[in-house]
């Protein structure tokens, strides 16, 4: 088994969740993000599909986030950025298989 890439990585440490990411992203978007009192930076983040395999009950940033499962209509309302909501809504896993 190859070890996991960084977004592999990045799943397990900030949702707990173990898999395999697809190759491709499917969409980006832009935001800001505050560092340590710092002035927001601009960001841009690359959405890639996971296949998820287990969700973990204790993981490195537990303590700042919780686990919840939407509908993809729910999830897309509770982002907070336009541009990831429409990602969310065009998602298609079936296009991925």
């Amino acid at each position: 088994m190859p070890p996991p890439s960084g977004r592999e990585r990045e799943a397990f440490e900030e949702a707990g969740v173990t898999g395999c990411t697809n190759k491709l992203y499917i969409g980006l978007f832009s935001y800001e993000k505050s560092i340590d009192r710092e002035p927001e930076l601009p960001c841009v983040a690359a959405i890639f599909p996971l296949r998820l395999k287990a969700v973990l009950n204790e993981y490195r940033e537990m303590q700042e986030r919780q686990h919840k499962w939407f509908s993809v209509e729910k999830a897309a309302k509770n982002v907070q950025e336009p541009e990831l909501a429409a990602i969310i809504e065009a998602f298609n896993a079936l296009l991925l298989r």
